[in-house]
């Protein structure tokens, strides 16, 4: 397994973004309803009570062999499980990569993916922040090392 560590600080970026102040913005582990835990990037609470559940993807969704990366398919539709899994009813996946948002955006539009009503998709265009170039190669740089791991 790849040790992508490194993205933690990618995460901890996007949680802050996403706090204010009727909220609370964090990494955490939550109870499935068959049992178990599952951490979930982002869990935004207003007054105690779960309102969303984000899950970050990274990942390009093209692999080193320039063709799609059936792999990372697997993780987003696994993490859009365990979201199901969980009580909150605004369950939302959010792609750095445009490729990987518009590939799963097609498979929901074609019936291959969770409703928008059960997930919603998101892309966080990073060149909207000041610092979003200087985020993408930080992210690039991660990923490109991690090739080598797998």
């Amino acid at each position: 397994m790849a040790n992508t560590k490194g993205l933690d600080k990618v995460e901890q970026i996007y949680r802050d973004i996403l706090k204010n102040e009727n909220n609370t913005v964090e990494k955490e582990k939550l109870k499935l309803s068959w049992g178990g835990e599952f951490e979930f990037d982002a869990v935004i609470r207003e007054k105690g009570k779960i309102i969303e559940i984000h899950c970050l993807s990274t990942a390009n969704c093209i692999n080193i062999s320039n063709k799609l990366g059936s792999s990372k398919l697997f993780k987003v539709f696994h993490d859009a499980q365990m979201m199901l899994l969980t009580e909150c009813k605004k369950n939302i996946l959010v792609f750095v990569d445009d490729q990987f948002y518009t590939k799963v955006l097609q498979e929901q539009q074609k019936g291959r993916f969770y409703p928008s009503s059960q997930i919603i998709l998101k892309l966080w265009d990073l060149r909207e922040l000041e610092n979003g170039l200087e985020i993408r190669n930080y992210i690039e740089e991660i990923l490109v090392k991690t090739i080598g791991e797998n």
